[in-house]
């Protein structure tokens, strides 16, 4: 068969063969569920090595401090403790069980004050800082909201600091596994077993961490305790914890940063419905910034965690051009 004979007939079986639509929606659907498991899958790594090796979240000054990255020193002997927050946690709980109520916090004690997100909030000394953190690693006593990014540079956390991080729109990894169903005021939470970390008795530091998970609103409170020994950084995480409350007729501002980075353009425009749907009445200013597209919220005030009437009214700042 010469070649412009061949060319006909593949010409023609070609005319004869139909071809469907590219499945674009699926191929697309399979590409945002391996990115879901991607990002999942560095999240929870991330934050395991930061509880159980402590290379953001532990470290100590002088003689006791932890190799830094590229140190030729051997790394920190970790040797990794876990006790349940209340009781013993359970996965395995049916329809039909009814999970506990926790203890009444009761009236915030002086020298608090509330910080929170949504309908849930927590009591911190006054003297804590906001956000005083580096590279996700808290630089002194602080609660922690709209952080935003964390870099990953290696930052040694020092002894006795203890650390809030309220954290809203995911469930924190140590909660999908060893934890306890409990009420709070009726709403449902999840209370994940305290773990601990101890270093050699020639290093000598401690990190504690336990987690309180509210599904309902997706409002978590991490809360951390690098105090010596274990048995004092563990009852300073459940100190913590049980002061974790659910407003009555107030709420609370939530964080707006994490609106910024997952939903971009649009981010302005969820926050705003965001904070009516929690009961906030909500003004918006528009700021022209360098480098940033209109559309993104750059601001609430008052600022994230303040805890307010409900109905009371709040300032939302959103990128323009």
């Amino acid at each position: 068969m010469d070649e412009s004979k061949l060319a006909e007939g593949l010409s023609a079986r070609v005319a004869d063969t139909r071809v469907g639509a590219a499945p674009v929606a699926e191929m697309v659907a399979e590409a945002r569920r391996r990115s879901r498991q991607r990002r999942t899958l560095v999240i929870a790594c991330a934050a395991a090595g930061a509880v159980v090796v402590g290379s953001t979240a532990l470290g100590l000054r002088g003689a006791d401090r932890a190799p830094v990255v590229g140190d030729p020193s051997p790394g920190p002997r970790v040797r990794t403790t876990t006790t349940p927050a209340v009781t013993t946690p359970t996965t395995d709980s049916t329809p039909d069980d009814d999970p506990e109520p926790l203890p009444d916090p009761g009236p915030v004690p002086a020298g608090y004050r509330l910080v929170g997100s949504g309908p849930l909030a927590v009591a911190v000394p006054e003297a804590w800082a906001r956000n005083s953190t580096r590279c996700g690693t808290p630089l002194e006593d602080t609660y922690v909201i709209d952080s935003g990014a964390i870099c990953l540079a290696y930052v040694p956390r020092d002894a006795g600091v203890e650390a809030l991080n309220i954290v809203e729109g995911h469930r924190p990894y140590q909660v999908d596994e060893n934890y306890e169903e409990r009420t709070l005021d009726g709403e449902l939470v999840r209370i994940s077993a305290i773990e601990c970390a101890s270093l050699s008795a020639q290093e000598g530091g401690v990190l504690c961490q336990g987690v309180l998970y509210a599904p309902g609103p997706k409002v978590g409170f991490i809360a951390s305790s690098s105090t010596h020994p274990i048995a004092a950084a563990r009852l300073e995480v459940e100190r913590m914890l049980a002061q974790v409350r659910l407003l009555d007729g107030e709420v609370a501002v939530p964080d707006w940063v994490r609106y910024s980075n997952d939903h971009q353009r649009r981010s302005g425009a969820r926050y705003v419905a965001a904070l009516e749907e929690l009961g906030f009445t909500v003004e918006t200013t528009t700021r022209v910034d360098r480098g940033w597209g209109p559309g993104f919220v750059r601001g609430v005030e008052p600022v994230s965690g303040t805890i307010l009437p409900r109905g009371a009214t709040v300032t939302v700042t959103v990128s323009g051009r």
